[in-house]
């Protein structure tokens, strides 16, 4: 769900709260999402299929992959406009020849398609650290006119940003995060612990 209180929240565990989080009926901007996944290959099917769902969810319609579609149709479904978010992921699961399903991911068991609607914004070879970059600064030259959506916020709006991967435990937050900037981060694991995950069905399929 979307509260008053800038947070974003579903069953599945994604959550975020905007800083500085404003009182119901004073906020007057836009609110942008970009959801990226860092995770290639059959192996990281629900980190995508996670990121899906969320944007299906806010608009009103392998593990890495599963949770972007989750988190794309989670915005879809709470009413945050499509033209307010900007998607970058592989794309390489939905019709990979691993995928029992083709053309569809879920993003848990019995679950319904999340992968519907995601806009391909970014995919393969432009998935990238400065694509990534040039989006959040909003930089109009990178756009080309609207080609390459960009974030084109205001000084009223808000920015929700999920970027979902794994890596070594340590390897983004710990040490490396300044005490002076307005940022909550959160991570799934302690610094010296290592995060999996994993999940099939008896009979070994997506669905």
């Amino acid at each position: 769900m979307f509260t008053n209180h800038g947070t974003f929240t579903d069953s599945n565990g994604i959550a975020a709260t905007a800083l500085p989080v404003s009182k119901p009926g004073e906020f007057k901007g836009k609110i942008w999402v970009v959801l990226a996944a860092g995770g290639v290959d059959w192996k990281n099917y629900s980190i995508h299929a996670n990121l899906y769902h969320a944007y299906q969810m806010f608009r009103g319609n392998g593990s890495i992959h599963a949770n972007l579609y989750h988190a794309y149709q989670m915005f879809r479904g709470n009413g945050i406009p499509k033209e307010n978010i900007i998607v970058m992921h592989y794309d390489d699961i939905a019709y990979n020849t691993q995928n029992p399903s083709q053309g569809k991911v879920f993003n848990k068991f019995n679950g319904s398609d999340v992968y519907h609607e995601v806009p391909k914004h970014y995919t393969g070879e432009y998935v990238t650290p400065d694509n990534f970059l040039d989006i959040l600064k909003g930089d109009e030259a990178f756009s080309q006119n609207g080609k390459w959506p960009v974030v084109n916020s205001g000084p009223d709006d808000h920015i929700f940003v999920y970027f979902i991967d794994h890596g070594s435990h340590g390897s983004v937050f710990n040490s490396n995060l300044p005490n002076d900037i307005d940022v909550y981060a959160v991570t799934s694991s302690a610094p010296l612990q290592d995060s999996w995950q994993a999940f099939c069905d008896h009979k070994d399929t997506a669905r």
